[in-house]
């Protein structure tokens, strides 16, 4: 996000087992970073190349805040099966208000997924902090991963 005011996005695929497949925190950042390249983009089409469609459907994306419309696109394309995230797409934009470093849609990824004709479309959850307290929970990861970025 902007500067050092708040942390950057970070997100990771894990299969149903809960082992990580591929993880990215956000390079979207001017003036070195590709505007595309947010984390939960990053993450799902690297877990696109490693696992086969079926292995993707039973997997969850985990991201520190909701995708956007492109991301959830990318979620959409490559079949991820879930999405979990902590911080929507709404509450971000209170954070960061009108902020050329974060020019948003404001269009939550559940109203992505409702226009999907392809086939089912993602699962969303917002879970509540307790169970990402859970030492095994993939989630727990992504936290520590936030922190490196």
């Amino acid at each position: 996000m902007m500067g050092n005011q708040f942390a950057d996005i970070a997100a990771l695929v894990a299969d149903r087992n809960g082992n990580v497949i591929a993880e990215a925190g956000n390079n979207s950042k001017p003036p070195l970073g590709d505007p595309t390249q947010h984390a939960e983009l990053v993450a799902v089409a690297n877990a696109a190349k490693h696992v086969s469609p079926e292995t993707l459907a039973a997997c969850t994306l985990y991201t520190s805040a909701e995708p956007c419309c492109m991301c959830a696109g990318a979620v959409y394309w490559t079949g991820i099966g879930r999405v979990v995230y902590a911080l929507s797409e709404h509450a971000l934009l209170g954070l960061t208000g009108d902020h050329p470093e974060n020019p948003t849609f404001s269009l939550p990824c559940r109203e992505v997924f409702a226009h999907a004709v392809r086939r089912r479309a993602s699962a969303v959850v917002q879970p509540p902090s307790a169970q990402v307290g859970n030492q095994s929970h993939p989630a727990r990861k992504l936290l520590h991963l936030q922190r490196l970025t």
